[in-house]
């Protein structure tokens, strides 16, 4: 089981929620090391939510359940006389007020079996971010002075269309940009940038897929790439403190995050997964000087 919304599912928990550990939401991007989920304790927490156990609330029938499970084996739900008090209750025990059959089997711990989803995780998760992110600091770092927001998103666009593009070779052939890229990435990619400025989140037909190869590709679609508008500020205005191009820092970002990516899913012996994380370490210490909250 290793799709998060089959996660969100079997264990009967909210989305953007870490099924295998305790950390918060607000603690993902931590190094901090969080005790491990035990579905025997999830069982007790859901259990005594279930019963009305645990919160006071006014107008709550004292000793009545909340959810009633009804009896062993079919364990057919009914609202409690508790029910009006349901999602104070299930927040409080962090997952839905329902009897998870995973819990009959003995020696199964539903939480341990969840494994890491690296398309959710990676591939629409710290990509998209990771552009979003990208987008964000030439705008508080250039667009804002120059008034022209959205430019980088609209120039990153450009040149994907333009390294796709298809051009007369010197002895009148025509070449296809599509052919000479390596990375399998179509033209309508390009809109992707402006989108997600725009919307926060990826058109719905953009796969997995297609955001690992937008990334492959980045690297190549960064340098320089507001360069001129910035040089021409800085004529015009000698005064003003001047900008400075983020291209190449967002750059240093991008490698790493593809060092890390290559090392985490090829088949290598042991020491590369603790190189791997010793350049995670590296990549999430340049975040944080390049992205600063």
């Amino acid at each position: 089981m290793g799709d998060q919304q089959e996660c969100d599912t079997f264990t009967c928990e909210p989305a953007s929620t870490c099924h295998r550990c305790i950390a918060p939401r607000t603690e993902f991007l931590s190094t901090a090391v969080f005790a491990s989920k035990s579905g025997l304790e999830r069982r007790r927490v859901i259990t005594r939510a279930a019963a009305g156990k645990g919160l006071h609330v006014r107008g709550m029938q004292a000793g009545e359940p909340v959810v009633d499970w009804g009896e062993a084996p079919d364990h057919v739900h009914a609202p409690g006389p508790n029910a009006a008090s349901y999602e104070r209750f299930r927040e409080s025990a962090g997952a839905h007020l329902v009897f998870n059959a995973f819990w009959q089997i003995q020696h199964f711990c539903v939480h341990q079996m969840l494994m890491r989803d690296p398309m959710h995780q990676i591939d629409l998760g710290a990509i998209i971010h990771l552009i979003k992110a990208i987008l964000r600091k030439f705008n508080e770092c250039v667009e804002a002075a120059l008034e022209q927001y959205g430019l980088a998103a609209k120039r990153l666009g450009q040149r994907f269309r333009l390294m796709l593009a298809k051009r007369n070779g010197r002895d009148g052939q025509r070449l296809s940009g599509r052919h000479e890229c390596l990375v399998p990435v179509t033209p309508w990619c390009a809109g992707v940038f402006e989108y997600l400025l725009e919307n926060g989140k990826p058109p719905s037909r953009v796969r997995a897929s297609d955001m690992r190869h937008i990334l492959l590709v980045l690297p190549f679609l960064l340098p320089d790439l507001v360069r001129p508008e910035v040089e021409e500020y800085n004529r015009l205005n000698t005064a003003e403190e001047p900008l400075v191009d983020p291209s190449s820092d967002c750059i240093d970002v991008t490698l790493l995050l593809l060092t890390w990516y290559r090392l985490k899913l090829s088949k290598y012996p042991w020491s590369y997964f603790l190189t791997a994380g010793v350049v995670f370490a590296s990549y999430f210490q340049k975040c944080t000087e390049v992205f600063p909250k």
